[in-house]
């Protein structure tokens, strides 16, 4: 016997009593979870599709900002590199933009329903947003949701042009730092250069052990090295305070016959530019060029001088210029660079000494003068050395009318800017002045780099009867140069990163266009469309609500996709319900209410 076929039914909450004002009336209510249709730009704004979009372009502002920044710092100043940086946001981009895409797919979906369309052009709209493969095999339905699902995947090939962009490469870094307990002599100890002789008149007659260690050093060029600079595999550039002489000089031209010394009629000397009757000519030697230094032990303070004279025009009949400089104990300030340690100078020090901003203290101890119980000079071993190394000449000698040059020292050669060989009168030369004073404190700054420093010892004194001592201990600012790992961006890279992931978001952006027409929250939610296409297993109360309205109204019901047999006249037949031997019964899958159905069999036909 078959059993009676029940449909599902539909249970609604009972009606309830309402009392207005003073009487009762009855009046039946059904409670609908409701939901009213309200299009508008705020209303309707996709806030997490468009707080995905903002991330998308703070992750791009990001990316740029990493690279920008980093651009010439060295890798090791990045606790965390940024090419690790560019991974992480890039990651991140992608997923929010796929999120986006998402919002704007469901978007376009929407509203393609709104309009009116095909359920083809439906499931057209879907597949784009799911899969490339069906925008490239459905090439003629392309559309703006083909278009980001596309961008969504494209947007990937961000992430190696971002990392391209930033490379490394050995280039020096510039960095500030101190350098503590410098040890350098700023002031030269008492007597540490010269040894006096003589009791009446009293001379320099030697040079002390320590400066000859100097001397030597100088003239074979050997490196300096500062006791401790942190600049060992740097090149630091700085302005040491140091044992110097200070400059004190004055120049004059005077008017000079370097030429031939000839007789006039009566045999009186004639200058040789005379036009007059000539009887004569005398042998002579003409003064072109000097240097010459002088040292007076007995004066307070012990300076000593310097005199340059040379010759600087052709006219043999014309002038010499003349420079007399008084060189004075001093502290003066240094422009070094350290290499790998090794002390060299930044500029020529010509002005090093004579710029008053290049002098910061002068030795006004009055105490040099020299006792018969005293017989040491701080200067004199200094004087000593440049008569030797500096003191020149160049003489031109007119004899038997035939001229010659004669000179002596280096620097009368080194100086010379021009030359007659048939007049020797003419030639010239350039001041030899700013030579002398460079190769002076040269020699000066190894003198008092060479003064021992021993923090346990008594200082060492400045003069012979005063309480002032050497200082020899500084502190300094340094500018520091290493050879670093930088990194090193190629703009070129970052621009095409860049253009992707900004023509990426635009073109996801674009799905979200016109999403103010819709009048409620809507998702791509499987429940939700087939709530929209009336599916009988989500019948009800409320089916007009959104999502969040619905699932509360018939998220428990149970249901399966499987088998559900009907009779001809479309009515179901209940899984446990038997059927008449004769009676054609056709079955189909159907994603319904779970005692509807059965588990699908196998090798069964479903139409």
């Amino acid at each position: 016997m078959s059993s009676q076929l029940k449909s599902p039914s539909i249970t609604t909450r009972p009606s309830k009593t309402v009392k207005t004002g003073d009487s009762e009336k009855r009046r039946n209510l059904t409670f609908f979870n409701t939901h009213s249709w309200e299009p508008g730009v705020l209303k309707q704004l996709p806030w997490l599709g468009v707080l995905s979009l903002v991330g998308v372009l703070l992750c791009l502002v990001f990316n740029i900002v990493i690279l920008v920044t980093s651009n010439g710092k060295p890798q090791d100043s990045w606790k965390v590199q940024p090419s690790v940086l560019l991974a992480i946001s890039s990651a991140i981009s992608t997923g929010l933009l796929r999120f986006a895409l998402a919002e704007g797919a469901a978007i376009t979906w929407w509203l393609k329903a709104i309009r009116g369309c095909t359920v083809a052009d439906l499931h057209r709209n879907w597949s784009f947003a799911s899969s490339v493969w069906d925008v490239i095999t459905q090439i003629k339905f392309f559309n703006v949701l083909g278009l980001a699902s596309i961008a969504s995947m494209v947007v990937a090939i961000d992430n190696p042009l971002f990392q391209r962009a930033t490379t490394t490469a050995i280039r020096p870094v510039q960095t500030n730092m101190t350098l503590p307990d410098v040890q350098i002599a700023q002031l030269l100890p008492f007597g540490y250069t010269g040894v006096i002789n003589g009791w009446m008149y009293k001379t320099v007659a030697q040079m002390t052990p320590d400066f000859q260690e100097v001397l030597s050093a100088y003239n074979a060029g050997k490196p300096m090295y500062l006791n401790h600079t942190g600049c060992e595999h740097a090149n630091c550039s700085t302005t040491v305070r140091a044992a110097g002489l200070a400059f004190k000089c004055a120049s004059e031209t005077r008017p000079e016959d370097f030429g031939r010394a000839y007789r006039g009629p009566n045999g009186e000397p004639v200058p040789s530019n005379y036009v007059g009757n000539i009887t004569g000519e005398d042998s002579i030697k003409r003064v072109m060029f000097s240097t010459n230094f002088t040292f007076y032990t007995m004066d307070e303070p012990a300076d000593f001088n310097f005199t340059a004279a040379y010759k600087d025009k052709k006219p043999c009949y014309g002038q010499i210029q003349i420079n007399q400089c008084t060189m004075h104990h001093a502290t003066l300030l240094y422009p070094i660079k350290m290499i790998d340690g090794a002390v060299e100078f930044t500029s020529s020090l010509e002005n090093l000494g004579i710029d008053p901003e290049t002098i910061a203290e002068l030795d006004e101890s009055v105490t040099y003068r020299v006792t018969n119980d005293n017989n040491k000079s701080t200067l004199g071993g200094v004087y000593l050395a440049a008569n030797n190394l500096f003191k020149s000449e160049g003489l031109g000698e007119a004899t038997d009318h035939r001229w010659t040059l004669e000179t002596s020292g280096m620097i009368a050669q080194d100086h010379l800017t021009s030359t007659n060989y048939t007049y020797i009168c003419e030639d010239t030369w350039r001041d030899p002045t700013p030579k002398i004073v460079a190769e002076l404190q040269k020699l000066m700054f190894r003198a008092a780099l060479s003064v021992p420093y021993d923090p346990k010892a008594k200082p060492l004194p400045v003069g012979s009867a005063t309480n002032r001592t050497v200082q020899q201990i500084q502190t300094v600012n340094v500018v520091r140069l290493q050879d670093k790992s930088v990194f090193q961006v190629d703009y070129g890279f970052l621009a095409a990163g860049a253009a992707v992931m900004a023509v990426c978001l635009v073109v996801v952006a674009a799905t979200f266009s016109e999403w103010w027409k819709i009048g409620r929250p809507i998702t791509m939610s499987p429940i939700e469309i087939a709530k929209a296409f009336k599916a009988p297993v989500l019948k009800g109360d409320g089916i007009n609500s959104d999502l969040n309205g619905l699932l509360p109204l018939v998220g428990e019901r149970r249901v399966r996709y499987g088998e559900v047999r009907y009779r001809d006249d479309e009515k179901m037949v209940f899984p446990d319900e038997e059927v008449e031997p004769n009676e054609k019964v056709q079955s189909r899958l159907e994603l319904t209410h779970l005692h509807w159905t059965a588990v699908p069999q196998r090798d069964t036909h479903y139409v």
